[in-house]
């Protein structure tokens, strides 16, 4: 069974993984200062802390660590996963 995991049915969901990450870079690669520094839907996060946050939950999950950034000023971040 542990075979299962590795069939080619997960193909599609690898393509369409690699398919996000570049889309999300094409679009970082668009902003300027300004836009990095907009507001987001979230209380008090910038389009730089979702972007920032998405890359290091993706560094976690890929055992590796995530910078250290000094975030003890940010009020919304409240517990080490949004660190």
């Amino acid at each position: 069974m542990a075979d299962e995991a590795a069939t080619p049915a997960t193909e599609p969901i690898i393509d369409l993984l690699a398919e996000e990450w570049a889309s999300i870079s094409t679009l970082a690669h668009q902003l300027d200062e300004g836009d990095w520094a907009t507001p987001s839907a979230l209380p008090g996060w910038t389009t730089k802390d979702c972007l920032s946050h998405i890359a290091g939950t993706e560094l976690m999950l890929l055992g590796e660590p995530a910078p250290e950034v000094d975030v003890s000023h940010l009020a919304h971040v409240t517990g080490p996963s949004s660190r």
